[in-house]
């Protein structure tokens, strides 16, 4: 089993509890889903929460001690440099998508007017026009 498989089983139990702690988050502090989501996993990166094995459940712990957040900090590294890949993967391309989407070729709506600034008896040149 390489590292990235080992992490990604471990992530997925990880994102679970992170969310059910988001959610009651989101749900008392007025903040939405994605933000309370994207705050816990920072939380768990710089080491102020850490996972814990309680037999066959998985919870979370804080770190208040400077010294303790250190430590869980090291220790949390490597899954929160996953999560960070998973993230920014995803985001990247839905946001390719969105722009592949978003930019059809001759489209009018994709066109920009850029013209002169002050009078003048020309007409706007459309950034993009194919014509």
């Amino acid at each position: 089993m390489s590292e990235d498989e080992a992490l990604s089983e471990t992530f997925r139990f990880a994102d679970v509890v992170f969310r059910k702690l988001a959610a009651g988050t989101a749900a008392s502090d007025g903040v939405t889903f994605e933000e309370a989501h994207r705050g816990t996993w920072q939380l768990y990166e710089l080491g102020y929460l850490k996972l814990v094995g309680e037999g066959d459940r998985l919870s979370v712990r804080a770190c208040i001690a400077r010294a303790d957040r250190r430590a869980a900090a090291k220790q949390n590294r490597s899954l929160a440099a996953y999560w960070r890949r998973t993230v920014f993967a995803a985001r990247s391309s839905r946001t390719e998508r969105e722009r592949r989407s978003q930019l059809e070729q001759n489209n009018p709506s994709n066109l920009i007017e850029v013209g002169l600034v002050g009078p003048s008896n020309d007409s706007p040149i459309a950034v993009g026009d194919m014509a």
